[in-house]
């Protein structure tokens, strides 16, 4: 909160009050210090607000809250000790009941380690006091924890204790190169909550919960999200993880909303296809889901095929037959062409062709939510293919 302005200033302690803070009702703060009145302060403030405020200091800061003069109207509930009618409210946690404030008794600093703390300020339209003044600060504390765990190992072990664990919610995140793949095993004894894994931000795989025996899975994917949520101290699970690496070419990969990228080889960009191998990828989406290939550069064929293929489909449009016809004649003669260094691709285990250029392949869709990519190439190939690939929502 900015305290440069022409307006008049009030004393109060060692503080000086803006006129522009006092008269504010609502705001973001994000500064790491600063002060909050409200509206009116200290000569009173009206009847029917409504004011919310945001405090947000930077990450791993903790904040502390510290009120200085507090005048509210105090009529509290019978048996409740709810505030009815202007009353301050602070939440310091999205899952705890706010904290409501009313009277004169000045609130006890409020020290957190949290994203944020909101107040919420209401009135009605009878009785009024002089308001509230506060002052917040937020500090770099090492005791903040760290709720996210970041993982580059390509094996290694988790042991999760919610009795040791300073968080509720607790990540960990596994990231390897491209070219691997994750598979674990897991053993959990959970008392609430669940331990959820994810093979992106969004694509969850499985969720445990309660007493799992030990279980293995193969992720299909070079990263791994495990997010536990529980509150009890009991809890506890044991994770051990190891990676594959696929090689230089081909493997196994779970088609999300997500875009991914295919390269034929590992030096895409640097070097050409390597002659006389054989590589084969596998997509899968979630059933009912298709998939969507857009080719963004295909080039595996060598020059002799190129020019065959450039006068294979001049010979094809001068065929004046029906399309079936010609698209059946387009097919023999591109797989003719395509016969020695090629991309075979097939939807739901149906071959649909085989490629050497992206001018015969640029985007494909499947009608499965299964599509193989079979790569043979045999003497001088060309540079190489990237596909990116998503599913279809």
């Amino acid at each position: 909160v900015s305290t440069q302005s022409t307006g008049a200033l009030s004393q109060r302690g060692d503080y000086c009050i803006d006129s522009a803070v006092s008269g504010s009702c609502s705001g973001i703060l994000t500064a790491e210090s600063g002060v909050l009145a409200s509206m009116g302060y200290p000569s009173g403030y009206m009847g029917g607000l409504s004011c919310y405020w945001m405090i947000y200091p930077p990450p791993t800061h903790q904040i502390q809250l510290k009120f200085h003069d507090f005048d509210l109207e105090a009529v509290e509930g019978p048996g409740t000790g709810d505030c009815l009618y202007d009353y301050l409210e602070v939440s310091t946690s999205s899952k705890a009941a706010p904290e409501r404030y009313c009277g004169q008794s000045l609130p006890q600093t409020i020290t957190v380690n949290s994203t944020r703390i909101s107040l919420r300020f209401s009135s009605d339209t009878v009785l009024s006091g002089r308001g509230f003044f506060a002052t917040y600060t937020s500090v770099s504390n090492t005791a903040v924890p760290d709720c996210t765990k970041r993982l580059s190992a390509a094996s290694g072990t988790i042991s999760y204790s919610r009795r040791e664990a300073q968080c509720d919610v607790i990540s960990y995140v596994i990231a390897l190169p491209s070219s691997f793949q994750i598979t674990y095993k897991y053993t959990g004894s959970l008392l609430d909550g669940a331990t959820s894994f994810y093979r992106s931000s969004a694509d969850l795989l499985t969720s445990y919960s309660g007493s799992t025996r030990r279980t293995k899975a193969n992720t299909l994917s070079n990263l791994l999200k495990i997010v536990v949520n529980s509150t009890s101290p009991g809890s506890s699970f044991a994770l051990s993880w190891r990676s594959k690496d696929k090689g230089l070419c081909g493997g196994s990969y779970r088609v999300t909303r997500t875009p991914g990228n295919l390269y034929s080889h590992r030096s895409y960009n640097a070097t050409g296809l390597a002659p006389f191998q054989t590589c084969t990828w596998t997509l899968s989406a979630s059933p009912k889901r298709t998939i969507i290939l857009n080719f963004l550069s295909l080039d595996v064929g060598p020059p002799d095929d190129a020019i065959a293929m450039r006068d294979a489909k001049k010979r094809t449009r001068n065929v004046a037959r029906g399309k079936r016809t010609r698209d059946t004649d387009k097919r023999k003669k591109r797989e003719k062409v395509c016969e020695k260094t090629y991309l075979e691709i097939s939807d739901g285990g149906k071959t649909v062709g085989r490629f050497c250029n992206t001018r015969e392949m640029r985007v494909y869709e499947s009608r499965t939510n299964s599509v193989r990519l079979r790569l043979v190439t045999k003497k001088s190939p060309g540079k190489g293919f990237h596909v990116k690939y998503s599913r279809v929502t």
